[in-house]
């Protein structure tokens, strides 16, 4: 390297020494391109640096050098499209262009590329979510988005991107100018992994296992090396790229390989035969996460348990599919061993995906355990019960009956009565939901015996709500408020928001029944109490249910807006997690529907749920619930703040052309605003849209949402 060094600052140098002394004192930039293939050389660059001051050096390469003053700017990927970015362009919301997407750093170099090959290619509406998918799939890597984009002279971007989950024999044919490592992707990082010492290879295929990232102790546990020696690995790892560390919101560092990276890894633990004995390890990992955080249900620690199954939720999706997996070739089905493990991993999770949703991944889940019919009887009892609290959230009343029953038997013949307790409160629910009021009664009366008996103070609390509720439909007032008063004092010993929410519902629910104007005042606190409560500890179904509620409350108090905005706010939270529309206690929210078309008329309806339906929940929540005077501004604003722009601009008669020019926008894009604006005002022109936002007084300041 010396000799080039020389060379290239016009120094006659033989050796260190004699290169050193004449840059002494000289202002100097090198650059040192591929240090990689030159290690041996590091030592004489941090000798140099050290030696000269004013001398900058700029290095690249695969490794880091390890000398003295070092730093290490990091170099990203280019931003690719995001979730929102993706569903704009496919028609869902957000952008409304395609056009958009070519800000997007890495669409943007994939387009230049693109056109290099066909000089004509444009992104539209036929194409553009083709093209955002591909850029996310290729991680936005520059060399990986200029190989796909090569292949445009014969593939449309929708079959290339069909083609790409064979992603790295794809991407080749680089430019033959090109060094050899960088004319196919897969040689750009086999040269990376080949840098790596056995070991560095070994931790880099076993750490492919991980679906979208890992904990340094989820490593430990699956890598099972030394830990000093797991950092060490792991370090290489990060300087080499082929591991990126970032830190989670709770501050955890946790790591991930880009897709192209997790793909070549894949493919280099089949070739060595290692793929089962890894994802074995991988899915007993996955077991003792989720049953550890199965302990910490129903206590105040829940809410921050959930999210450590949030955070790996794509881990344990895929050892359920490993442990679903056939053992053998051609068997029928997947080995006892593994399916046990699939069994304990989704009876532990039934609960996290009843509270945070999807909950019809839960239910799919928990349908494909139990379809073998085989399995240990305690585990498969374990998900009859979870999958028929599944079914009921999921709308499914029918089968929520039979799994639960089904589960009620497995209980009763192991003579696990705490399980049965709790297998019994979901019977109840169900009962309530189908109107099976002696079901309902007599599974919460049994409930309650069972865990006075078992001395389980958090299946005693949950079972007297049941019988609360159950007491209440059958209008035996006063023994249900007296259900509810020994609920929460059992919950004063135990902490639990969560269950203290639904007592509150409870109550509320009772205090309605009575009709009294001061009895309507409370119970509104109780159901806006409750829906807090949920919220704080994560328990989506209990907001997306309760809000309905209350905004029946609010119906026989006349303050049918606010009543339509919660409606709607309640429907995109129950969309979002999959959660059914027939919610129990009576499918209030549909039954209210009628009654608020009826009341407000249908624009000022759709305007109000649409509001409801649009603005952030955390938001809804933080302002009260939509208390009517912090709510007041978004109950009338169906609108986004840049649609209200067009809109003022409509009301003054301007066409298209003239307002896409006075709002520096596309004329398509003035378009597709004016065309959500009438389907949000319900008008069938752009008169009758004026017309309505007049009405409604959406023609004021406009809404600060975006």
């Amino acid at each position: 390297m010396l000799p080039a060094v020389a060379h290239a600052v016009r120094v006659d140098a033989a050796d260190l020494t004699s290169l050193t002394l004449p840059l002494q004192g000289r202002r100097l930039l090198l650059v040192l391109d591929n240090l990689e293939h030159v290690l041996d050389a590091a030592e004489a660059v941090g000798a140099l640096v050290a030696a000269c001051p004013d001398l900058v050096v700029l290095t690249t390469s695969r490794v880091r050098l390890n000398v003295r003053g070092e730093q290490l700017p990091p170099v990203a990927p280019l931003r690719a499209p995001t979730g929102a970015d993706r569903s704009a362009v496919s028609g869902a919301s957000g952008l409304s262009e395609p056009a958009d997407l070519e800000t997007v750093p890495a669409v943007a170099l994939f387009l230049d590329a693109a056109r290099r090959v066909d000089p004509g290619f444009r992104l539209g509406r036929d194409n553009a979510a083709a093209v955002a998918a591909i850029c996310t799939r290729l991680d936005g890597l520059p060399l990986a988005l200029e190989l796909a984009a090569a292949r445009l002279g014969v593939l449309r971007p929708a079959d290339l991107l069909r083609r790409l989950s064979e992603a790295l024999p794809l991407l080749g044919g680089g430019p033959l100018d090109a060094p050899q490592r960088q004319r196919t992707i897969y040689d750009e990082i086999d040269w990376s992994y080949r840098l790596l010492r056995p070991s560095g290879q070994r931790l880099f295929r076993s750490l492919c296992v991980f679906v979208n990232g890992f904990t340094i102790e989820a490593a430990e546990a699956v890598v099972g090396d030394d830990p000093s020696a797991l950092l060490d690995g792991l370090g290489a790892l990060v300087d080499a790229s082929l591991v990126y560390r970032h830190d989670a919101a709770d501050g955890t560092a946790r790591f991930r390989m880009l897709t192209t990276m997790h793909q070549f890894g894949r493919d280099r633990l089949a070739e060595n035969d290692e793929v089962e004995d890894v994802r074995r390890r991988h899915a007993e990992w996955c077991v003792a996460l989720a049953e550890s955080v199965r302990a910490a249900y129903f206590t105040p620690d829940e809410p921050k348990a959930m999210d450590r199954l949030e955070a790996d939720r794509l881990n344990l999706t895929a050892a359920l599919e490993w442990s679903l997996a056939s053992a053998t070739a051609g068997a029928a089905t997947p080995g006892a061993d593994r399916l046990d493990i699939g069994l304990r991993i989704g009876g532990a999770m039934a609960w996290f995906w009843h509270t945070r949703g999807p909950v019809f991944e839960g239910d799919l889940w928990l349908a494909r355990l139990l379809a073998p019919g085989v399995g240990a009887p305690a585990l498969r009892g374990d998900v009859l019960t979870g999958a028929a609290l599944q079914a009921w959230t999921v709308g499914d009343m029918d089968a929520a009956a039979r799994l639960g029953a089904e589960a009620v038997e497995v209980w009763r013949r192991l003579g696990d009565g705490e399980q049965l307790a709790r297998t019994l409160g979901y019977v109840a629910t169900t009962a309530s939901t189908r109107g099976d009021t002696r079901l309902e009664l007599d599974a919460s009366e049994e409930a309650v015996r069972i865990s006075r008996s078992t001395q389980s103070p958090v299946w005693l609390a949950l079972s007297l709500f049941c019988l609360g509720r159950a007491l209440s439909r059958q209008g035996r007032n006063d023994e249900a408020a007296d259900a509810y008063r020994e609920n929460l004092a059992v919950l004063d010993a135990i902490p639990y928001a969560r269950a203290a929410s639904w007592t509150l519902e409870g109550l509320a629910d009772l205090l309605m029944t009575r009709g009294r104007p001061e009895d309507r005042d409370e119970a509104r606190a109780h159901y806006r109490r409750s829906i807090t409560l949920a919220w704080q500890v994560g328990s989506l179904t209990t907001v997306a249910a309760g809000l309905p509620q209350l905004a029946t409350a609010l119906v026989v108090d006349h303050q049918l807006e606010l009543a339509a905005y919660l409606v709607g706010a309640s429907a995109a939270l129950r969309a979002s997690i999959g959660m059914t529309t027939d919610i129990p206690s009576g499918n209030a929210d549909v039954t209210i529907e009628q009654q608020l078309k009826d009341g407000l008329g249908r624009a000022r309806y759709v305007a109000a749920w649409t509001a409801g339906h649009t603005r952030p929940i955390a938001d809804t929540i933080s302002d009260g619930l939509g208390s009517p005077t912090s709510a007041q501004h978004h109950l009338g604003s169906p609108l986004t703040r840049r649609e209200h722009e067009v809109l003022r601009l409509v009301a003054r008669g301007m066409t298209d052309p003239p307002i896409a020019q006075e709002l520096y926008l596309s004329v398509r894009t003035v378009e597709n605003h004016v065309s959500h604006i009438l389907t949000k005002l319900d008008a069938s022109n752009r008169t009758a849209a004026t017309t309505r936002a007049i009405s409604a007084g959406l023609l004021g300041p406009p809404d600060q949402r975006e």
